[in-house]
């Protein structure tokens, strides 16, 4: 077997082998069904806890609710995604983590009897939520949309 003039064989062989590894080799069309799978999921398990009518349940809520974000956030965040779609999805992380650090401040002000945490959390969860609602529709993954349980639809 004779070899490319100038190039080893091994070396031949690393640079193919190594062709292959830049990017992603996920569809679009695959990481979203992924991705909505994962949301519909979460969705579903956030419907069906009852929604805090007062200052009381908020505590209760958040700590039942807060795994479930964190769960579904690196689940999302697991998942091989297209280059394309790279800027969308990190943006809807980001966002998503937003929301989780203020659901953690929601928590913390509702065990301290602050009714004035829970006012700003849930404003600081609207206003990321609103980003990142944007980035799950640029990403093509309807079924993302509205991850804060606290402004479910």
């Amino acid at each position: 077997m004779r070899g490319l003039p100038g190039i080893t064989l091994g070396v031949a062989a690393a640079l193919l082998s190594g062709a292959g590894c830049a990017g992603s080799n996920v569809s679009r069309e695959a990481f979203a069904a992924d991705a909505n799978s994962v949301c519909r999921g979460y969705n579903a398990k956030i419907d069906a806890k009852p929604r805090p009518g007062v200052l009381e349940q908020f505590q209760d809520y958040t700590d039942e609710v807060l795994p479930l974000m964190r769960d579904t956030r690196d689940r999302i965040g697991d998942l091989e995604r297209p280059d394309e779609l790279e800027r969308d999805v990190e943006q809807l992380l980001a966002r998503w983590d937003d929301i989780i650090d203020a659901a953690e401040g929601l928590r913390q002000g509702a065990a301290a009897g602050s009714d004035i945490e829970i006012v700003i959390g849930r404003r600081k969860m609207g206003l990321a939520e609103l980003q990142a609602d944007s980035a799950a529709r640029a990403a093509g993954v309807p079924d993302c949309v509205g991850f804060n349980p606290f402004s479910r639809r």
